[in-house]
């Protein structure tokens, strides 16, 4: 190819055939009619990777493009150039974006000695930032903060001589604590999180969830919830600029990735503050040759002393979708905010504060459990439930039927996004619920039935009742059959007055927590029943629930009353002349408050191992026809511990595609399953696959791959029963050539006999 010819033509690029639907491509719906214009970029891929460097870069020069790095990083560049002009060109897009407008790079250094041991504490010295603008491309600003250590409070030499931080610097400085709210200020002042969305980007995973994370540990300070994902810049570069020299990790450090784009270290390396800068000058050269970047790791586990237990001593994982935190290998579906949710910070929403007094029983029981309760107007000016991405509580709970209008910043959207990341939710309706309650109960899946109508039963209702027959008794075994969720079965009756709901019963996210009599039906009571009532029966829901897919948990209850002091304390005179001295409101309403809020019904993985046969250790593979063994072990939290899970239930895949094998695990006593059985007889990538998913409990879902290898030649078996007619054939035919070849050579004929 010669350099004239080089030069690719373009203009056509855009040609539209065709009218059809949507495709995906780089996180955009392109629609089909585009796809030739597709083709042809192909085809200029397959030139651009025929072209040697110095052809490259008459073009580049020609189109006023960085020429700096390798030829496979010139190629990168030039096909992006020519992918985002037809874009641009076909109007599919205006130009190039990022999710993030903003990127935070830090470089945290920290506490070390020439061989540090493995317990060893890092304590943070420099916190330093640099601010990227990733629209204009370019540094905008810098912030750096010397921090004091305590345990480690005097910098060994070898310290001093790495980072180039003296002793009088670190004297000096200020706690980590202040330096925290410095960099928060920082923040603010540049309106970041508020204003502006950003993503933190590091050089590995340690300076989040080893400096950061194990500093706020020993600081005893509240993680910073803007900090638990973050971009891994290796895990980018890795992935854009895929070749042999990038493919591993080890070989993708801060120096390599500066070679590799011909660019030299500026500063002392070792240094917070200019490493952050080398790291953010690859950031915005990655973003001028069309990465698209993105957050790749987050925190998974918040160590507090929760029921939670002791997490990973490196708590980081891939990012994957918030409703499932089960695609990594033992995952056992621990998602950060439930993780979170071990500090018990809640808020109250009142209609106003006199449901604070008339629901004392209930609020106190939630204190004495651990919880903080914050109480608030539904329709307060100040309501916030996240600054700067972090968010003050993991509880929500709304006691305000009536509401229209949330104040301050809270609004449905924020409420579902709450939801999204992990928070839990518990809201009540009432025969007067208002327009926010319903907007939010229909995005969980809840149909509120129409305002002003009320539950009514004709049949079951108290003696106290007014007369309209709306304080309605309603029998416990109404209720779900999840001892997780309402507690153990009780013959006493249940008070409700309020308005119900309707859910589609094919959703498998929903579950009817308490449904009507057979008897009852909704309408409007102070009207005579004309038309055909709004619900009738049990398709009628009392109080309805949410699991979502990341294990948020919602309720909503038609009924106030339901959770009121007076409903718990009150007897129970039915019409037909049946009295209870207590009604079981008390009892069921508090353990669904406690279902709702991760206080039961929570189940995680402790453990996953595999092993063949006769041996303890996972091996580096699997050969066809193995015996192999499974092991897991599950508990669940039940009265503040965690104590071993027994059931029968539990059942393990192994997948390559689809399932070889299904079994259900040995159940060994003390929350340990075990499953033997043979490798099958086909080699390639496989998963250990549970997936636990019962009513009232945490659903599980543990993924653990291994791969299986063929036999080895000298694993085959030499002689095969069903061949030895073969063999034998062989070896008779070889011994008739013997025995013919003898005779043949020494055999002579009689010569008188001849004559």
């Amino acid at each position: 190819m010669s350099d004239k010819d080089s030069e690719l033509n373009m203009d056509n690029i855009s040609h539209v055939d065709t009218d059809s639907e949507e495709f995906d491509c780089d996180n955009r719906r392109i629609p089909l009619e585009h796809l030739p214009m597709f083709q042809r970029l192909a085809s200029v891929n397959g030139k651009i990777n025929r072209m040697k460097r110095r052809q490259l870069i008459n073009i580049m020069n020609n189109k006023k493009l960085n020429t700096d790095g390798e030829i496979d990083v010139l190629r990168k560049r030039l096909k992006n150039h020519y992918r985002m002009q037809a874009l641009i060109k076909a109007k599919i897009c205006e130009s190039e974006a990022t999710y993030f407008p903003y990127f935070v790079v830090i470089d945290i250094e920290a506490t070390c000695t020439e061989n540090n041991p493995s317990d060893y504490k890092f304590e943070i010295i420099e916190f330093p930032a640099v601010l990227v603008d990733a629209k204009k491309r370019k540094i905008i600003d810098h912030f750096q903060a010397y921090v004091k250590p305590t345990i480690n409070p005097k910098l060994s030499e070898f310290c001093i001589k790495l980072t180039g931080i003296t002793q009088d610097q670190i004297d000096n400085a200020d706690s980590f604590e202040l330096c925290l709210k410095r960099f928060t200020k920082w923040l603010e002042e540049h309106e970041l999180g508020t204003k502006h969305r950003f993503s933190i980007v590091t050089d590995g995973p340690f300076d989040m969830a080893r400096f950061l994370y194990g500093q706020c540990l020993m600081s005893e300070i509240p993680y910073p919830k803007f900090a638990t994902k973050w971009i891994n810049i290796r895990k980018v570069f890795r992935s854009f600029y895929f070749t042999k020299q990038v493919k591993h990790s080890v070989l993708c450090n801060l120096n390599a990735m500066l070679t590799f784009l011909d660019m030299q270290f500026e500063g002392n390396p070792h240094s917070g503050l200019d490493d952050s800068f080398n790291i953010a000058r690859i950031c915005i050269r990655l973003l001028e040759d069309g990465a698209f970047i993105d957050q790749n790791e987050r925190i998974i586990s918040l160590k507090t002393p929760s029921p939670y237990g002791k997490d990973d001593p490196l708590p980081v994982r891939p990012v994957h979708n918030i409703f499932c935190d089960g695609m990594h290998s033992h995952s056992n579906n621990r998602c950060l905010a439930a993780f979170a949710n071990a500090s018990k910070e809640t808020l109250v929403l009142l209609n106003n504060l006199v449901i604070k007094e008339t629901h004392s029983i209930l609020f106190n029981t939630l204190k004495e459990r651990g919880y903080h309760l914050t109480f608030k107007s539904a329709d307060d000016p100040t309501l916030v439930l996240s600054k700067y991405g972090k968010y003050f509580y993991e509880n929500l709970i709304i006691f305000a039927p009536t509401v229209q209008e949330f104040g301050g910043s809270l609004s449905i959207e924020t409420i579902t996004q709450f939801i999204d990341d992990g928070g839990n939710v518990l809201f009540t309706g009432g025969v007067s619920t208002g327009s926010a309650l319903r907007e939010l109960a229909a995005e969980c899946g809840f149909e509120v039935t129409e305002e002003n109508s009320s539950l009514i039963d004709h049949l079951n209702f108290d003696a106290s009742d007014s007369g309209k027959h709306t304080l309605v008794v309603t029998s416990s075994s109404n209720l779900i059959k999840s001892e997780e969720i309402v507690g153990k079965s009780n013959e006493k009756p249940l008070l409700y007055e309020g308005t119900t709901v309707i859910t589609d019963p094919k959703n498998p996210l929903v579950l009817p927590i308490l449904h009507a009599e057979s008897t009852a039906y909704s309408y409007k009571p102070d009207l005579p029943v004309k038309d055909y009532s709004l619900g009738t029966g049990k398709d009628l829901l009392l109080i309805a629930a949410l699991q979502a897919r990341n294990n948020a948990r919602v309720v909503f209850s038609g009924s106030l009353y339901f959770f009121s002091d007076v409903a718990f304390r009150t007897s129970v005179q039915k019409v037909d002349g049946k009295t209870y001295n207590i009604s079981g409101n008390q009892e069921v309403a508090s353990n669904i408050v406690l279902w709702t809020l991760k206080d039961r019904g929570m189940i995680r993985v402790k453990s996953v191992n595999h092993h063949k046969v006769g041996e303890s250790s996972p091996p580096p593979s699997y050969t066809i026809m193995d015996m192999a063994v499974f092991l897991i072990e599950l508990e669940r939290w039940e009265n503040g511990k965690w104590i071993p899970h027994d059931a029968n239930d539990v059942q393990v895949e192994f997948v390559r595609i689809d399932p070889f094998w299904r079994g259900n695990l040995n159940n060994m006593k003390n929350g340990k399953y075990e499953f033997t059985f043979k490798i099958p007889d086909t080699y390639g990538v496989y998963q250990f696959k549970v997936e636990y998913n019962r009513i009232g409990f945490t659903a599980i879902r543990s993924s653990t791959m291994v791969s299986v290898i063929p036999l080895e030649h000298t694993q085959y078996e030499r002689f095969i029963l069903s061949a030895y007619p073969y063999y034998s054939s062989a070896f008779s035919m070889m011994f008739g050539v013997f025995i013919f070849s003898f005779v043949f050579l020494h055999y002579r004929e009689d010569k008188a006999k001849g004559e």
